[in-house]
């Protein structure tokens, strides 16, 4: 049937498909452009912040008014040391337990006294909720010194 229609036909179909092809296009390109504007400043806004925050002074808590036994991240403390053994000649510290550690992120180098250290490796860790109280504990945390303060 359509090989029997005169190519007028054809080119009419084809010339009244390409500015409807356009017209969408310019539609579609519109709203994408827009929401892409929208998610630049979304995310100039948050690298603006983020910079703010990061010169921002992190240690808001004196070293002298800190728990010797308490370790902190972004100056705040994150949790309680029980059992170190420091061994400075292999630049470790062992940990037997870490208690109170809901906000500590174990991925993040954290301030134990005048150490900075990282999480070498974990033996266990136990979580709880009692009476709305998160808990959190971490067994037999090895550390590396990454520096001292």
């Amino acid at each position: 049937m359509i090989k029997g229609a005169p190519a007028s036909f054809a080119l009419a179909v084809i010339f009244s498909c390409i500015p409807m092809g356009l017209l969408i296009w310019k539609g579609v390109d519109a709203i994408y452009s827009e929401r892409i504007s929208i998610l630049q400043v979304t995310i100039q806004s948050k690298d603006e912040r983020i910079s703010k925050l990061s010169t921002q002074k992190i240690d808001s808590i004196s070293p002298s008014a800190r728990d010797p036994d308490g370790i902190y991240q972004l100056g705040k403390q994150v949790g309680t040391v029980e059992v170190p053994e420091v061994d400075e000649s292999k630049s470790t510290i062992s940990f037997h337990r870490i208690v109170g550690a809901v906000n500590f992120n174990p991925n993040q180098d954290f301030e134990y006294r005048d150490y900075i250290l990282h999480i070498r490796g974990i033996s266990a860790e136990t979580r709880g909720d009692f009476s709305g109280q998160r808990t959190r504990a971490l067994w037999d945390a090895r550390t590396d010194i990454v520096a001292r303060r």
